[in-house]
This record gives C-alpha cells, sequence and structure tokens, in this order.
C-alpha cells in the first residue's frame, strides 16, 4: 500500500456505516487491494470512484483513507451515461427505461459529445426532467 497516495481508485466493496455527514468501508482497487476509508459524505456499494484525501493512522482503526472528495469513475459512452442514471441513489426514480429516454432526448438534440451531454444533464437535469415528464407523460 502506497501511503503518499493523496488519490485511490477503485470499487466501493463493503459499508460499515453510511448517513448523510459520514461513510466508513471498503475500497477495492484496480491492482485488487482492498482499502479501508472514512469520508464525511455518503457512497453507494459498487460505485467505481476515484477518492481523494490522504492516508492518517488510529490507534483503533489503523491505516485508512481519509477522503476530502471523491469523482465517479465510470466509462464515458452512451450506456456509461444511462448506467449512471439508472443506477445511482443520487437520481431516484429513474430506472433504466427512463434513463435511456434521457439520454436520448439530451444528447440525440443537439451535435455534442456524450461528455458534453453528461455535463449539461447533471447541471440541469432537475429542470429538464421536469419538463421532459410534464410533457410526455
Amino acid at each position: 500500500m502506497n501511503l503518499n497516495g493523496s488519490r485511490i481508485q477503485g470499487q466501493i466493496t463493503k459499508l460499515y456505516y453510511s448517513c448523510e455527514t459520514f461513510c466508513a468501508g471498503l475500497l477495492r482497487t484496480d491492482a485488487g487491494e482492498s482499502i479501508k476509508f472514512r469520508t464525511n459524505f455518503p457512497l453507494t456499494p459498487d460505485e467505481q470512484c476515484v477518492l481523494k484525501g490522504k492516508f492518517t493512522h488510529t490507534q483503533k482503526y489503523g491505516w485508512q483513507f481519509e477522503a476530502t472528495g471523491y469523482e465517479l469513475h465510470r466509462p464515458m459512452d452512451r450506456q456509461g451515461l444511462i448506467r449512471f442514471l439508472a443506477e445511482s441513489t443520487r437520481f431516484k426514480g429513474i430506472g433504466i427505461t427512463r434513463a435511456r429516454e434521457i439520454v436520448a432526448l439530451c444528447s440525440d438534440s443537439q451535435r455534442e459529445s456524450l461528455g458534453d451531454a453528461f455535463r449539461r444533464i447533471a447541471a440541469t437535469l432537475t429542470r429538464e426532467l421536469a419538463q421532459y415528464f410534464r410533457d410526455n407523460t
């Protein structure tokens, strides 16, 4: 384990505890190493992410990564965006069918890259969803 790292990347494999202001669990790195972490924000199991922070040591828990920030690590293609919208707990009520509709609506309406569509969706999701559901349901 490289204790000097300020970023670790992998999949959240276990949560010991999670609420709105604290989360503790295990992250399996891409190299297969399991690292204990803690944050001051919630995460969800099976999420692929990059945690930003530093390693700390406590007598009770030993070495763990204290994350101060994170970013999702998902493939940035059409399927990755659909899976993100459908599986993330941040977008309650959006399943795979609605996620496909949202991606089609947002990325086909203009000639733009999926990365640009993703950023636009993330920035305006609530407004666009409200309008979409008013118009189509």
